[in-house]
């Protein structure tokens, strides 16, 4: 019988255990595997028919009652295992985002990134609240692998400006040293003791040419 063709109203004691034996039926029917988003309208709309059915207080309906909540509650739980299933991914797929953020190699940092951004996308939704918190953690670390990029990037940007603000009569140790880091150096720094550089100071050696003049 469809239920839009039911009277709750008139139904006698016998009327009302059979429809509650017919509700018992289709909830054992419902597949515990499947999305929560498939099996709560399910769950409710059997609850809701349930309450329309009038209440003799036998101590049939009783148990009934009992059955029919235990059989949804089952579906329920399996709901909260899903649901801390699903939970339990993503915080794991965030320590992983938490360790590829600081990595120092940018390229494998961004595939490992890319590919963490893949498994959230195929885990399921939880509740707005749990699933807003979860991925603001996330984000927060893709945000810092994005931020160590862009500077990187930046500092390539400026050398290559560097390099490409040089003039034409630059000496070599110029050339090679065309970045902020270098250039604080002077060329009589201990640092350059070993790295003879003639360009700038000069060859003080006295070497003789292979026409014999120095």
């Amino acid at each position: 019988m469809q239920k839009n063709q039911i009277n709750f109203k008139n139904l006698d004691i016998d009327e009302s255990i059979a429809l509650r034996k017919e509700l018992i039926a289709q909830a054992k029917e419902i597949d515990s595997s499947a999305p929560w988003s498939k099996i709560h309208p399910q769950i409710q709309d059997l609850r809701r028919t349930w309450r329309k059915i009038e209440y003799f207080e036998s101590a049939i309906e009783e148990e009934l009652e009992e059955e029919f909540e235990n059989i949804l509650s089952i579906s329920s739980s399996k709901h909260k295992q899903d649901l801390e299933e699903i939970k339990k991914q993503k915080e794991n797929i965030i320590s992983e985002a938490k360790q590829a953020a600081n990595l120092t190699n940018l390229k494998e940092a961004t595939k490992k990134m890319n590919e963490l951004m893949d498994a959230w996308k195929a885990c399921p939704r939880m509740d707005k609240e749990t699933d807003d918190n979860l991925w603001s953690s996330f984000n927060s670390e893709r945000q810092k692998l994005f931020d160590k990029k862009n500077e990187y990037y930046k500092d390539l940007q400026d050398k290559f400006n560097a390099n490409k603000a040089l003039k034409e009569d630059s000496t070599l140790y110029e050339v090679l040293f065309a970045n902020n880091n270098a250039l604080k150096f002077k060329t009589t720094d201990k640092t350059m003791q070993d790295n003879l550089n003639t360009e700038s100071i000069g060859d003080s050696r006295n070497v003789i040419r292979s026409d014999g003049k120095v």
